[in-house]
């Protein structure tokens, strides 16, 4: 195995997981599970890794949020996607999960830290993993725009809690 490519591929994965999380609401740039475990993929695939997309279900209030997270929850459940990934050299799929930026390491959110070769936590405790020949057939079952009016006090609540973690590291610099 090219310890090269395996270093290339830790320093990729650092790059995308510390773009701070943000779901896109109003037109804005998307950086949710979704986009940055895409990006991953793609930089991990250059470098000769096999990569596949999961689907995890989750309930909002079953991550150890604070309530101001959890504001007007209307739907608790939820879907995310993370990465399984075969190392070069390697015969086993491992979860590879990008999504909470570092700053989140206070919160209750699993950062996930990664050497290239062994899985990272997963970003949601989930109770449910969607087989992967269903993953096409569920993600083309979710109407977006749909998902966003049902969602968007949710999505909005939790982006404000995650940007808040940013705003004590900028305050925290400026002192």
């Amino acid at each position: 195995m090219n310890e090269e490519s395996i270093k290339k591929a830790a320093e990729k994965f650092y790059e995308i997981r510390d773009i701070p999380y943000h779901i896109a609401l109003d037109g804005e740039k998307d950086w949710s599970c979704g986009s940055k475990n895409k990006k991953l993929a793609k930089e991990l695939e250059q470098l000769g890794y096999k990569t596949r997309e999961r689907i995890a279900l989750f309930r909002w209030t079953e991550q150890g949020l604070p309530k101001e997270a959890l504001v007007n929850v209307d739907e608790d459940e939820c879907s995310h996607l993370f990465l399984e990934v075969i190392p070069p050299g390697q015969d086993n799929w491992i979860t590879v999960d990008a999504t909470w930026n570092s700053e989140l390491k206070p919160s209750t959110l699993p950062v996930a830290e990664w050497d290239g070769l062994k899985p990272t936590a997963n970003a949601v405790k989930y109770y449910e993993i969607i087989p992967v020949e269903k993953n096409k057939e569920y993600l083309d079952s979710i109407d977006e725009q749909e998902d966003l009016k049902m969602n968007y006090k949710i999505y909005d609540a939790f982006n404000k809690y995650c940007d808040g973690f940013l705003e004590k590291r900028d305050n925290a610099g400026s002192n």
